[in-house]
């Protein structure tokens, strides 16, 4: 049956009230008429929800569900369920999409063929709203546009472990029941590499299409920035393990 919804997006909200409208607000600037997005909030402790209610409340396209705090991969999996598009994206509730960007991914699938798309992303920096670029051996990915086929898909996309710059087609994601899993801090890497895994053809776009927050000075570091503790450790190496067996 054909979609009726060109994109579905899903946003994994959690204790980020001061940035949600920019990220709610820059999905809106997408250039796409048939849209819905589903904000899975994991039972927010400061005024996420409020914030997504007064924002929502006169918006269709936009849904909020709020779950049993239990981890963004499990929300995740929640709101690939929900998703109707032909498309699909996930979103952190702190970042920003690019104007335009999935308009631009579409149009890259749609033309090549590919099972997704994945575009350049810039981090954004707190204090000072300035952006850079990322590490030198993801930028290497974005230099030109291209169409990677199954055969160079390893080596290239080897330390691409972000989500949020991707855009793919939902029948590819839910056909090959790519999810997060639910037992890892540390998901993303997972998701992406099994998508890798079984993508035919990936569209690569050297447009940035994403703005990822690199938060500073706050009270509580974010997953990413929280490489010393224990449990993070433990989290990654058992991230690079399910990696390591996925690709044998």
């Amino acid at each position: 049956m054909e979609n009726k919804v060109t994109l579905s997006v899903v946003v994994l909200s959690y204790n980020n009230e001061q940035y949600l409208v920019d990220c709610l607000s820059s999905i809106e600037r997408q250039g796409i008429d048939s849209y819905e997005v589903f904000i899975i909030d994991d039972s927010s402790t400061d005024n996420s929800v409020e914030v997504i209610k007064e924002y929502i409340k006169d918006k269709p396209q936009f849904n909020l569900i709020v779950k049993p705090n239990s981890g963004g991969a499990i929300s995740s999996q929640i709101g690939i369920a929900k998703a109707n598009g032909k498309y699909l994206a996930l979103v952190d509730s702190d970042d920003i999409v690019a104007d335009g960007a999935y308009k631009k991914l579409i149009e890259r699938i749609e033309q090549d063929g590919s099972d997704f798309a994945a575009g350049m992303y810039m981090k954004l920096t707190n204090a000072f709203m300035n952006t850079f670029s990322t590490a030198k051996n993801e930028n290497d990915i974005y230099v030109e546009d291209k169409v990677l086929t199954h055969e160079e898909v390893l080596n290239k996309f080897t330390y691409q472990a972000c989500y949020w710059n991707l855009l793919f087609k939902t029948s590819f994601i839910k056909e090959n029941e790519i999810e997060m899993p639910a037992n890892l801090l540390i998901a993303d890497r997972i998701f992406v590499y099994k998508a890798t895994m079984r993508a035919k053809k990936i569209s690569v776009l050297s447009d940035v299409v994403y703005f990822w927050r690199k938060k500073k000075n706050e009270d509580k570091a974010s997953l990413t920035d929280q490489t010393a503790e224990y449990h993070m450790i433990s989290d990654r190496c058992d991230s690079f393990q399910s990696q390591i067996k996925l690709s044998m």
